[in-house]
């Protein structure tokens, strides 16, 4: 993975879910604070910290690890001076993640063919554990950046 780097326009002091409420939704809850970088075309890398749980006591909400790797998976398939964007995705949840974890979601091109692109995309916590899977499908636009 050698290449360039990028860093996204982040709020790098926001943690994940500091939405001043429930954590569930209104407010900053889906948008998580990130340091996200480019370590090769079709690559990425973004971090984020869980700060407020979900309505069910520590665990986080499955919304913010998602955003966490809609996140790499958008700055993965924004590789060139093309628009992409998301034409679909999946996650699967492997193991709860609670307030105060830093995540960090790696984002890997698995195939770029005419204007789609699949990618796979690992969320883990500070051990290394993955926490979540998840799978885009981006679809390239005429426009261009």
């Amino acid at each position: 993975m050698g290449g360039r780097d990028a860093v996204v326009p982040s709020q790098r002091d926001e943690e994940v879910g500091d939405d001043g409420g429930d954590g569930y939704g209104g407010g900053r809850a889906a948008e998580p604070g990130h340091d996200g970088t480019r370590p090769g075309l079709g690559d990425a890398r973004a971090r984020g910290r869980t700060r407020r749980p979900g309505a069910r006591g520590r665990i986080t909400h499955g919304g913010l690890v998602f955003a966490l790797a809609d996140t790499a998976f958008a700055i993965a398939c924004n590789e060139d001076d093309r628009v992409t964007v998301a034409a679909g995705a999946d996650i699967s949840f492997l193991k709860p993640t609670v307030a105060g974890q830093t995540l960090t979601a790696t984002a890997i091109r698995r195939t770029r063919t005419g204007r789609s692109g699949l990618y796979d995309v690992t969320v883990v916590d500070e051990q290394g554990d993955a926490v979540a899977e998840f799978r885009g499908r981006s679809r390239t636009t005429s426009q261009t950046f």
